[in-house]
């Protein structure tokens, strides 16, 4: 069986070669990010914990870069959502509004919607659009207040 095959089988995972080859690759890109990704597989080859290699794990303190890119991700879509849905009004009557709507999509359907392959037809094109992928973060909806702060930065 070639390597080819072998990684395109349902569930396949990559082999020691596999992260070495891919290890090889990203230090030959010579791009300083794909440097740090190589040196933190270099760090996993060599015995080294997956998750403090690649700067998952939070130090005391701390923020995970996860839970970092998640908030960065949240707070993207909340901006998003109130250049969409309420343009012309301020800040705090923009969080107001996201804050309700937030509050009934968490009531009435989020456990329901992290479940689902996609996202329901009806919801384009309304703030349940926004609601929804932030629910499959998985991060939460911040208090208006928050929320404030987020549209305002």
């Amino acid at each position: 069986m070639t390597d080819a095959c072998r990684l395109d089988a349902p569930d396949a995972r990559p082999t020691v070669g596999d992260l070495r080859r891919v290890r090889d690759m990203l230090l030959a890109a010579g791009d300083a990010s794909a440097v740090n990704v190589a040196q933190a597989l270099a760090a996993i080859l060599r015995g080294g914990d997956a998750v403090s290699a690649l700067g998952l794990k939070a130090s005391t303190g701390r923020r995970s870069a996860l839970t970092v890119d998640r908030i960065a991700t949240r707070d993207e879509l909340l901006r998003r959502m109130a250049a969409r849905h309420y343009p012309r009004m301020s800040t705090s009557a923009q969080a107001r509004e996201i804050a309700k709507a937030a509050s009934a999509y968490w009531r009435r359907a989020a456990r329901l919607d992290v479940d689902l392959e996609d996202m329901p037809a009806s919801y384009a094109g309304m703030p349940r659009e926004f609601l929804f992928h932030v629910a499959r973060l998985p991060s939460t909806v911040p208090s208006e207040r928050t929320i404030r702060l987020v549209l305002a930065g």
